[in-house]
């Protein structure tokens, strides 16, 4: 059974399905490491030569779910999962859109990626249903001899 649970204007065009654009928030502002501050705050992120505090990756991974259903279902819920490389850092404020490829019929993977309103890239990857996965874009990153087998970040 497949429900309706949020309004969310998906956009199909071609090959590829968007959403609109957000502006993530910083959820891990307050977050501490053994009595230190992490890079989710803003003041210590500063201290390190950055412009703000990045967004943590769950909240950009997230952004993928109502695409990722669109494509597989609940399926995507029970045995998703998102394999990605950042290429840049959004701090709150930026806005941010997510991409899905619509896969092969019958693939179990697809790639994803996501931009800055102002086109830069945010992050490239892919997401696959197991529970067999194949090879994710961060397999195919990993130098030879470290390439470890179905490595995934995010799994629903």
């Amino acid at each position: 059974m497949s429900l309706e649970v949020f309004e969310t204007k998906i956009e199909e065009n071609d090959d590829v399905i968007s959403g609109p654009f957000r502006r993530p928030l910083q959820m891990l502002a307050e977050q501490e490491y053994g009595g230190h501050l992490s890079i989710h705050d803003d003041e210590h992120a500063q201290k390190l030569g950055f412009s703000g505090a990045p967004i943590e990756g769950p909240t950009h991974f997230s952004q993928f779910d109502l695409l990722l259903h669109q494509i597989w279902g609940d399926r995507w819920y029970e045995a998703g999962c998102i394999s990605a490389h950042f290429k840049t850092m959004v701090i709150e404020g930026d806005e941010v859109q997510a991409f899905v490829s619509k896969p092969a019929p019958g693939s179990n993977i697809t790639q994803i990626w996501a931009l800055k309103k102002t086109g830069e890239p945010v992050l490239e990857g892919t997401a696959s249903i197991g529970p067999d996965h194949p090879p994710s874009k961060l397999d195919e990153l990993q130098a030879p001899g470290q390439h470890r087998k179905n490595l995934c970040l995010w799994s629903t």
